[in-house]
């Protein structure tokens, strides 16, 4: 087994193998774009809705710790209905998503874009 430092020399022309794990390797030159907004579609939906519960969370944390303060406790509520307006938003969308996606008969999480025909 060869010991492989920072110090030693390697050719820039050699090139660098970096493990792709199979879901992401693309393999149709055409596919990248699509698999990149089905990916974003996918991932945004999942990072709204936990930042929606972090901040329904929050908005439950300050309620307890209002104290009977008027003001908290109606500071509190808007943070609690506005998080639940948030989530009724995001299914919204994620439904909308689905009824655009059976209408068009496009899948809109799993894109595929082809280039031209010949």
């Amino acid at each position: 087994m060869m010991k492989v430092l920072a110090q030693t020399p390697h050719s820039p022309t050699a090139p660098i193998d970096f493990p792709i794990h199979p879901e992401y390797q693309v393999t149709d030159n055409n596919a990248g774009l699509g698999k990149f907004i089905s990916a974003l579609f996918a991932n945004a939906a999942v990072i709204f809705g936990l930042l929606l519960l972090v901040y329904l969370i929050y908005g439950s944390f300050r309620l307890l710790t209002s104290g009977g303060n008027d003001k908290a406790v109606s500071d509190a509520q808007k943070i609690i209905t506005n998080a639940i307006i948030g989530f009724v938003i995001l299914a919204a969308v994620y439904l909308l998503m689905m009824v655009v996606s059976l209408v068009l008969g496009v899948d809109l999480l799993n894109l595929r874009f082809t280039g031209p025909v010949p």
